[in-house]
């Protein structure tokens, strides 16, 4: 555990903030150090295995909270959505009070603030209670504004050229 934990925000439209946070994370479990990734708005079942069944071989705990988001998945209400992402925001809480992780990934927790499923001030209040020997990685795209004060480090990648663009869809174990 390092003496003084940053904030990273990886943020952007462009392909790998996701990715940029699981190589920091399996490169910290090799270092010896405890991970746990919770995600937001990503379904494993949905997904495949991908990241989601390597991790937890490596000894790093991954959590999901608010696997579908209401613009993807109309059965999905915006006041579900706000409550599974407190209910992480509740589950973070519980695991700096355990002193269970040197190094904790929310994944796609700026788009639960972006969408106004946490508010930004939430996102302020849990990074001002995030124990100090704890390094906290933050993903997805639109970080807001007010964060920018709060975090030590901020990527921004930036789409120049995606495949998306002329119609290639997502390809399993490149995209997802």
């Amino acid at each position: 555990m390092t003496a003084h934990g940053l904030v990273q925000a990886y943020t952007g439209d462009g392909k790998g903030k996701s990715t940029a946070a699981m190589g920091l994370a399996v490169r910290a479990a090799g270092h010896g150090r405890r991970v746990t990734v919770v995600t937001f708005f990503k379904d494993p079942e949905a997904l495949g295995g991908g990241e989601f069944s390597l991790l937890p071989r490596m000894g790093i705990e991954v959590h999901h909270f608010a696997r579908k988001h209401p613009q993807l998945n109309p059965g999905v209400t915006r006041d579900e959505a706000s409550a599974q992402c407190r209910s992480g925001l509740q589950f973070v809480m519980k695991l700096w009070a355990a002193d269970c992780c040197d190094v904790l990934v929310l994944d796609e927790i700026l788009v639960a603030a972006r969408d106004g499923f946490l508010a930004t001030e939430e996102l302020v209040s849990l990074i001002a209670a995030k124990p100090e020997g704890m390094e906290l990685v933050l993903t997805g795209r639109g970080m807001p504004d007010e964060l920018l004060p709060v975090v030590d480090l901020v990527s921004e990648i930036r789409k120049v050229k995606h495949p998306f663009d002329s119609g290639v869809q997502g390809r399993k174990g490149m995209e997802y």
